[in-house]
């Protein structure tokens, strides 16, 4: 997998976010951009994260080592912050 992170590195984060690249094509990089700017949460886009049957359907994500998918981008981003402790 390639990461593409080029936000926040080396530093140390109390909440991480992780992504596929195709996923955030497909219309979820809004809310990606939007926790990017987040000081306590880490974004790292990978080429795939293995979700690849949810992919094609889902907005997904995976949080603090945790898979999440969801409907539609806004219930990703508010499944994000809640799951991070930031909503």
């Amino acid at each position: 997998m390639q990461n593409f992170d080029k936000s926040k590195q080396g530093v140390e984060m109390g909440n991480k976010v992780e992504c596929c690249q195709m996923n955030r094509w497909n219309g979820s990089d809004h809310v990606f951009e939007q926790l990017e700017k987040e000081a306590e949460i880490q974004v790292v886009t990978f080429t795939c994260i293995g979700n690849c049957h949810v992919c094609k359907d889902q907005f997904h994500g995976v949080v603090n080592n945790r898979r999440i998918a969801c409907s539609t981008p806004e219930h990703l981003l508010e499944t994000i912050y809640s799951m991070t402790g930031l909503g």
